[in-house]
């Protein structure tokens, strides 16, 4: 009994694991056509031709918890994004500005200044739990992930419906993404990634408002499984800069 115990264990490790994993091989075989939902994810990323959202973060990281508030300015022509996070008293804590591909961070109580291509890892080292130079947090800022940059480096995409939930698989490089819409609304409701076999981001989108000719989300929590903390936003106010 023990060791059939420890095999089925052992069986739900392995399953939990790979699930992403296992979704992406699965839609790979038995799927559907993964074009249509690729050029409707791309479509909804390139509506956001300028918005600014202001919003109230939390960070969750165990029992501590810190808040704070904060600004998101985003522009697609040309390509421009800046960030900026305060503490209690209006403190500033981060500030973000891409141009293009390259980004700069500054922390200005430690007064230290970082510059190099979005998603370089050195800027989680530099800025710890105030990481929000990642594309995966931009991309959840935002309520959209910017397809054609996922795809750049893919080996294989595959689409999976299930009901009113299509899913969106990008793999590659060991790492698999994957993106939900939810009905005939095509709204993002979660973005999942998982690099070698392990899920590193969840990140669910909810309360879905009008802005303009399009609808974005008003509550983001990004689990980062890796940290072992969660990102908490909502967005207060939001409209064209």
């Amino acid at each position: 009994m023990i060791r059939i115990g420890a095999s089925i264990a052992t069986l739900l490790f392995a399953a939990c694991a790979t699930t992403l994993q296992t979704e992406a091989r699965r839609a790979a075989e038995t799927g559907i056509d993964p074009a249509p939902l690729l050029a409707e994810l791309q479509a909804r990323y390139a509506e956001i031709e300028a918005t600014k959202r202001i919003f109230s973060v939390t960070l969750i990281e165990g029992r501590r918890r810190l808040a704070g508030d904060g600004a998101i300015e985003y522009r697609a022509d040309p390509k421009t994004l800046t960030a900026d996070v305060f503490g209690p008293h209006d403190t500033p804590i981060v500030h973000v500005r891409l141009v293009g591909e390259m980004l700069t961070v500054r922390l200005p109580q430690e007064g230290e200044i970082l510059t190099g291509r979005l998603g370089d890892p050195k800027f989680a080292v530099l800025t710890g739990e105030r990481a929000l130079a990642s594309p995966e947090v931009l991309g959840a800022l935002l309520g959209a992930y910017d397809i054609a940059r996922l795809t750049e480096d893919a080996e294989w995409t595959a689409a999976f419906a299930n009901g009113e939930r299509r899913t969106l698989y990008i793999a590659g490089a060991g790492t698999i993404h994957a993106l939900t819409l939810a009905g005939n609304s095509s709204w993002l409701v979660e973005y999942r990634q998982e690099r070698a076999g392990r899920l590193i981001y969840r990140v669910r989108f909810s309360d879905f408002q009008p802005v303009d000719a399009r609808h974005t989300p008003r509550k983001v929590v990004l689990r980062d499984y890796v940290k072992e903390r969660q990102l908490v936003f909502d967005v207060r106010k939001e409209d064209r800069p």
